[in-house]
This record gives C-alpha cells, structure tokens and sequence, in this order.
C-alpha cells in the first residue's frame, strides 16, 4: 500500500483540522523525477494572477497516479466523514479546483474562503485534504489557518513530504499560503462534498478573496 494514515493529530484551533504525517510509503527522491517530469510536460497549464500561482494536473502515471486516486478514493472520503462527523461524503475524481498542483519559489496563495458549490462535482465542497509531494527543503509554502474573527494567523502547517492535512471548508474556515522558498510547493489538493454546504452559503459564489482584519466575516 502506497499510502497508510495512522495517528491522527486532531485540532480545535481555530477550526478543526487533523495531520497524519509520514504517509506516503516512498520518498521524495524516488517520486521527484516523475514530479519534475510532470511539471515540464504540463508547464502550459500555469494559472496565474495576484491571488495564486499554480500548474494543475488531474492525472498523472505510475505511483503519482495511485497518489491522485487515493485522494479522490472513497476511503479518504470516509476517513474525512468520520473525523468531521458528515455523512455520505463523496469524492470528485475530476479534481475541481485541485489536483497535482505545483507552485513556484516565490509565489502564495492570497487567504481566502472557498468557493462553495461545484458545478462539476455537482455538490457543495465542504472538507479539503492536502498531501504534500514538495522537496523536504522546502522553505515557506506553509498553510495558514486564520482566526475567522480577528483574520490571525493561528495555525501553520509546513509542507513537509508525506503530510496529509485535512479540514473542514465554510465561511467560517480562512486559509491561504505563505510565500515559498527554495523550492516549489507540491501537494495533491482534492475536496470532498455535501448535499449542504456547512454554513449558509447555498447559492454558486467564487472563492472569496480577503485582504486583512478589516476583510473578515465576523
């Protein structure tokens, strides 16, 4: 098995989130060639404004591949029911919005609030899971959990290889990225959804971008 989740570390602040660390039963250099490869091939598919910056790929070969269905399986999605206390969640192996995603030395992505219904998954996103694939020298790139009150930073999570981060997403859960160093970010973004959203979010919106105190919902 490519991938085994033991020992969760469950947190409250400043909204649940849960990290299984050293997951992915392989390491970084015998997945970076393959990583690179990707990147070179799909180099064309580079989004970019002043929120975020990232290639995205929703399908890959050989061990990437087993790494991509993993995140889009149904015992992810059962695991992300079980610690978020959501029913019959469902996973969307079209990747909307995520996938393998690759971001570049010097980029961030802008803290936000995500956007919560999906066309394609024909649902309302409502977890997030994040396995980071990045080189372990990696600087920076951490994922920030912000106080949705008061717009503080108050968790961190570092991309370390074989990180699995997972929370739950609403209006009420503000995150974002801080600027990477050394080398890019890489991570399998996927999302699981609801028949509900867990706020009061039901009409299709886009992602919510926020500046600073001033920008959040109290």
């Amino acid at each position: 098995m490519l991938v085994s989740c033991n020992d969760p570390e469950v947190y409250d602040h400043p909204f649940k989130h849960v990290i299984y660390r050293d997951v992915i039963k392989t390491s970084f250099d015998e997945l970076s060639a393959s990583i690179d490869d990707v990147a070179e091939k799909n180099s064309f598919r580079l989004k970019q404004n002043e929120n975020f910056h990232k290639i995205e790929v929703k399908s890959a070969s050989g061990r990437l591949q087993k790494l991509l269905d993993f995140m889009a399986s149904d015992d992810l999605a059962a695991l992300c029911a079980q610690h978020f206390n959501i029913p019959n969640l469902e996973a969307d192996p079209s990747f909307d919005g995520g996938g393998l995603t690759i971001t570049g030395v010097g980029k961030y992505l802008r803290y936000h609030y995500d956007f919560p219904y999906s066309n394609s998954a024909k649902g309302y996103r409502v977890v997030n899971a994040l396995l980071y694939l990045s080189n372990p020298k990696i600087k920076g790139g951490n994922l920030h959990l912000l106080d949705p009150g008061s717009g503080t930073v108050e968790a961190s999570i570092e991309p370390f290889f074989g990180t699995l981060a997972i929370f739950a997403t609403s209006g009420k859960t503000p995150h974002g990225v801080s600027r990477i160093f050394g080398y890019p970010r890489v991570s399998i973004n996927s999302y699981f959804y609801a028949q509900a959203p867990l706020d009061e979010r039901y009409e299709p919106s886009k992602t919510e971008w926020i500046d600073t105190i001033k920008g959040m919902k109290h």
